[in-house]
C-alpha cells in the first residue's frame, strides 16, 4: 500500500481506521466509515457494532482540536455512543482538558490518558478498588 497525502503546511497525514470484523459477520452490512470535519485535526466516524465512534487526532499542539461538538488539548480523542441514545463516552490521549459546547467536563495539571462515560452531560469515573 502506497498512499500520499500532503496538508497546505507541507506536513504529510495518514489516517487509517481498522475495524476488526469476525468471519462469522461476513453475511452482515460492513462498518460505515466516513470523513468528519475536524478543526486543527483529522477524524473519521465509523459505526459498527451498535455504536458511532468518532475519532479524531490533533495536528499542532499550538491549538485545540475541536470535533464532534468537543474542544480538548489531548493528542487523540474518540467519542462514542449507541446508536439508541443510551449511553456514550469519551477516551482521550494526553489530555488536560476536555469540554463539550463550552462546558469543561473535565481539566487536570497534568496531562492523562482516560476513558469516561458520560452520565447526564458529565464524564463519570469509575474506579476499581
Amino acid at each position: 500500500l502506497t498512499a500520499k497525502a500532503q496538508s497546505a503546511d507541507g506536513n504529510q497525514r495518514f489516517f487509517t481506521i481498522l475495524v476488526p470484523r469476525p468471519a462469522a459477520e461476513a453475511d452482515q452490512a460492513p462498518p460505515l466509515a466516513k470523513a468528519t470535519e475536524a478543526t486543527n485535526g483529522c477524524s473519521a466516524t465509523v459505526t459498527v457494532g451498535g455504536k458511532e465512534i468518532t475519532i479524531a487526532f490533533r495536528d499542532s499542539s499550538a491549538e485545540r482540536l475541536e470535533v464532534a461538538g468537543f474542544s480538548t488539548d489531548a493528542v487523540a480523542i474518540a467519542i462514542w455512543r449507541e446508536v439508541d441514545g443510551t449511553k456514550s463516552g469519551v477516551m482521550a490521549v494526553n489530555a488536560t482538558s476536555i469540554s463539550r459546547q463550552g462546558e469543561v467536563l473535565f481539566s487536570s495539571e497534568n496531562p492523562a490518558d482516560g476513558a469516561w462515560d458520560l452520565v447526564d452531560g458529565r464524564l463519570v469515573v469509575a474506579v476499581a478498588e
